[in-house]
């Protein structure tokens, strides 16, 4: 009935107007828990109702008042309120077969808001703004001069500075419209829930070798992992580089690189034996719980420092990505499979072939809990950084992710990530995920 009536509406706006109405959500009404239509019984005569004899509709805004009154109510609950009227009164009327004399006010969505926007929806789009309180404010009479303007229509769409003009301040480092999007929904969750410390933080950087590696799937060697976590150390790989540029601080573990210890490198590796994927599991369950737990100890703290932003180092694990979604996700391996940093379709045809035998070998064994399939299908960076996600958001801190192991390699098709300001996408390690989030300053990539 929502989706009917919008549709309606926008028939009577200009092209601009009638898309920008359509952008609006309404999946509130679908998603919701509980909807709520509110009736005001009118069936008893005005005359007989005090206050209503003169004032006929006083019973509407009574209604109006109660739900007003449901609002905060809620909001102090956790519970997020919307008010829907994007319907013919007589629609929802009927779906609840309301009798002659009882009216309907809208239809109330009420549930558990995943993020708690700092504006208004329609003033953060541009369609209209608080006005000053002078503005609407008069003393003793109705002026005969300067009167206030009357309320605008719109039938047409905002102009584009209407629009810029009520992006909230972390709104106004995105360029092109559209760009970022999902950065700039995250950054409105984060202010809503009172962080506001997002200028800084820390970089956890994890590194570590795959036995998988033996099966031709990375066009890198495998020291070039141990290279990497030594430029990190010494401050001149990219992504530590542009964390530092950035405000972060910067954490390095090394969960398993091959070789002697770095200098400045925090250490934590497997005990057991480890395998390929293929023919055996990553790791063991004993060393899968040691690395959570080392994970966590890490992401409780730095996670009072601000952001937490993660990162890997490991040559091969974007098959190891990519055989950890196919396994929690029941994904095909043509589906999370792509070639990686630098590899030719004789790699990418290697890494579906193992990948394709992992997943079999794994789901043959009936493995299911997600902890198991880590340490089935994962790596000893992937339990870190499960780990430092727990123990970040165990207290209250904003978790940035940089994808999915450089989005498993960028399978074919897929458009690379949107810089702002108009820059190129941060270029990492070979298949690694170092890059620093686009951070409140405008910096990083």
């Amino acid at each position: 009935m929502a989706d009917r009536q919008r549709l309606r509406q926008a028939e009577a706006m200009d092209p601009d107007a009638a898309r920008r109405l359509l952008d609006l959500q309404l999946e509130g009404i679908r998603e919701a828990p509980l909807g709520i239509v509110v009736c005001c019984d009118r069936r008893a005569a005005p005359q007989g109702v005090l206050g209503r004899a003169t004032f006929v509709d006083a019973d509407l805004w009574s209604c109006a008042c109660a739900i007003e009154n449901l609002w905060p109510a809620a909001r102090a609950e956790g519970l997020g309120v919307g008010w829907v009227t994007l319907f013919e009164p007589d629609e929802p009327a009927g779906l609840v077969g309301l009798p002659d004399g009882v009216v309907t006010l809208g239809w109330l969505c009420l549930g558990w808001p995943d993020e708690r926007a700092p504006e208004p929806g329609l003033q953060r789009a541009g369609w209209s703004r608080g006005l000053p309180l002078e503005q609407v404010v008069v003393e003793e009479h109705w002026p005969t001069a300067g009167e206030p303007a009357p309320p605008r229509s719109r039938p047409h769409a905002p102009d584009q500075a209407s629009v810029v003009g009520a992006r909230d301040r972390a709104d106004v480092l995105l360029t092109t419209p559209g760009s970022l999007g999902a950065l700039d929904r995250a950054l409105d969750r984060a202010v809503a829930l009172g962080r506001t410390d997002l200028d800084g933080g820390t970089l956890v950087l994890v590194a570590a070798d795959h036995p998988v590696g033996a099966h031709g799937v990375s066009a890198y060697p495998g020291s070039v992992t141990r290279e990497v976590l030594r430029a990190a150390a010494a401050g001149e790989a990219m992504g530590v580089a542009a964390a530092r540029t950035a405000g972060l601080d910067v954490e390095l573990v090394d969960a398993g690189v091959t070789g002697r210890p770095v200098a400045g490198v925090d250490r934590v590796t497997c005990r057991d034996a480890r395998g390929d994927l293929v023919a055996a599991n990553a790791m063991s369950d004993r060393d899968t719980g040691l690395l959570l737990d080392a994970g966590r100890t890490v992401g409780a703290r730095v996670g009072g420092r601000g952001l937490v932003v993660l990162g890997e180092v490991g040559v091969g694990n974007t098959t190891v990505a990519a055989a950890l979604a196919g396994g929690l996700l029941g994904a095909e391996p043509a589906d999370v499979v792509g070639p990686g940093s630098g590899a030719d379709s004789a790699v990418l045809d290697r890494k579906l072939v193992v990948v394709r035998d992992a997943l079999r070998r794994v789901r043959d064994t009936g493995r299911r809990d997600p902890l198991a399939v880590l340490a089935a299908l994962g790596g000893p960076e992937f339990a870190v950084l499960t780990g430092v996600v727990l123990g970040a958001s165990g207290v209250g801190a904003v978790v940035v992710l940089d994808g999915r192991v450089g989005d498993l390699g960028r399978r074919p098709g897929r458009r690379p990530a949107r810089t702002r300001r108009g820059g190129r996408p941060g270029r990492g390690s070979p298949e690694s995920g170092t890059r620093p989030p686009a951070g409140p300053r405008g910096t990083g990539s």
